[in-house]
């Protein structure tokens, strides 16, 4: 506002919520590329393999598998952090069972079940990220579990 632009309030909520994830999101991606072996990038140009095909082909699906645990971490949080767009008066869960625990006169039974839904969620994402780390660890010599 201070400088004349103006949004909607879902459509700052989504641009806020989005600009954050991406620095943490680029950061995990940058990171997950530079932890990869050097010596894999050196076998695959052994082989012949051009930049492109080793970064296909070689880099990316190890990086993928390193990557996942700390990707999935920052989608929980935004799943948790999206009641925060209630204080912009965006219509969400939260906002909605202010609305009807004030209609109703009972907060405290209304907000333990936005937690329940925020935990059933959660515990959601929760699985499959721990089903995506299974598959991921099935090209390993070793696998963890």
């Amino acid at each position: 506002p201070f400088i004349g632009i103006q949004f909607a309030a879902l459509t700052a909520a989504i641009i806020g919520f989005s600009l954050n994830s991406a620095a943490y999101i680029a950061e995990i991606i940058r990171a997950s590329i530079r932890a990869v072996d050097n010596g894999q990038v050196e076998a695959a140009r052994s082989l012949g393999m051009n930049k492109w095909l080793t970064l296909k082909g070689v880099i990316l699906p190890q990086a993928t598998r390193i990557a996942l645990p700390p990707l999935s971490n920052v989608f929980l949080d935004l799943i948790k952090a999206s009641s925060l767009a209630a204080m912009i008066t965006v219509p969400e869960i939260f906002n909605k069972a202010k609305i009807v625990g004030g209609r109703e006169f009972d907060y405290m039974t209304v907000y333990l079940v936005v937690a329940l839904i925020y935990w059933g969620i959660c515990t959601f994402m929760s699985f499959f990220q721990d089903w995506l780390e299974r598959h991921f660890e099935r090209y390993l010599d070793s696998p963890k579990r």
